[in-house]
């Protein structure tokens, strides 16, 4: 069975496991970076254009009727990809998206999926911001309600764009930008005079969340999940992982709710009181999900068993921990 995993230079790990564990299946990548450490390990591998660039799902298309593959499992470009699942499934492949389109689109934009999300108890307070005097407004709100704010793209990854709002020094983000620390007040001026330029905003301003960050990663079928851990970060590199977490619980309420599909990861903070809140559903699997492997929880090939209609591995509770030593990036 040739299955085809797009956007994959960070799953070199998950790729090396299942070509030794799983012969059967040819796991085939493309990637953008035609050096990707992941394509040494793969069956196949080929270059790809970047998946938010026009025509990428009729590309993604041409090349699995091209490359002969079974199963496709998109990582990027996935709602363009779920618009025409029909035309996949035409062509003979099966197509093993997350989720629908309209649902992709709901997930992938922070402000649209709190607000979706409302009435949760783990929800934390977000707000949408297009302009300047929105911002003002929504920070005012969040910090009177919450005590803190911070700043995100409504849509984004690997939290490019976020900031956390602190009022104070406005110099302070010039001398330490790791920090991600950002005056309100200089940022809705930032905001107005690129305004006056043309320049659009969708922005989520949202409580504060300092706390621990966990991540859930999970396998599931049309919305029950056959497999699931969390990973907490306890130092920048060392992560605890188990199968046994509350959040398992929580996570699993969500993929149920959208009826989500293959490996995803859901992501969980804590407050300043030390409660868990929701961050956001990944409709991928995350790039740290190959450390479940390394301490026996088989995610890499129940997500590759799952694909090829296999049954699931019965897995005995698991708590261990790892040091950040996997090729990839972890998420």
């Amino acid at each position: 069975m040739r299955i085809w995993l797009n956007q994959s230079h960070s799953l070199t790990s998950l790729v090396r496991t299942v070509r030794a564990e799983r012969q059967s299946i040819d796991l085939c990548i493309s990637t953008v970076n035609p050096i990707a450490p992941s394509r040494t390990v793969a069956a196949e591998s080929w270059n790809e254009p970047a998946w938010d660039s026009p025509g990428y799902a009729e590309w993604a298309l041409d090349t699995a009727v091209e490359k002969q593959i079974d199963v496709f499992a998109p990582q990027r470009g996935r709602r363009g990809i779920a618009a025409i699942a029909d035309r996949f499934a035409a062509a003979g492949i099966r197509l093993e998206s997350a989720a629908d389109a309209q649902t992709l689109d709901l997930i992938d934009d922070k402000v649209a999926f709190s607000q979706d999300l409302a009435d949760h108890p783990l929800m934390p307070m977000m707000i949408r911001a297009t302009d300047a005097a929105e911002f003002e407004r929504a920070v005012a709100h969040v910090v009177a309600e919450r005590g803190n704010a911070c700043v995100n793209p409504s849509r984004g990854i690997f939290g490019q764009g976020y900031w956390t709002l602190a009022t104070g020094d406005a110099f302070t983000s010039y001398e330490d930008p790791d920090a991600r620390i950002a005056d309100p007040v200089a940022y809705a001026e930032a905001m107005r005079s690129a305004g006056e330029s043309g320049r659009t905003f969708d922005l989520a301003v949202m409580e504060h969340l300092p706390g621990v960050e966990a991540s859930v990663d999970v396998i599931a079928e049309r919305g029950q999940t056959r497999l699931a851990a969390t990973r907490i970060k306890v130092t920048g590199t060392r992560q605890s992982i188990t199968n046994d977490h509350e959040l398992i619980g929580f996570a699993a309420d969500l993929v149920q709710y959208y009826r989500l599909n293959g490996a995803v990861n859901v992501q969980f903070k804590k407050n300043a009181e030390g409660d868990w809140r929701i961050l956001e559903i990944n409709a991928r699997i995350a790039g740290g999900a190959s450390y479940n492997d390394v301490v026996g929880i088989p995610y890499s090939v129940s997500w590759m068993d799952m694909l090829a209609n296999r049954s699931q591995v019965d897995v005995p509770l698991i708590n261990a921990s790892v040091d950040g030593i996997l090729t990839g990036w972890p998420s």
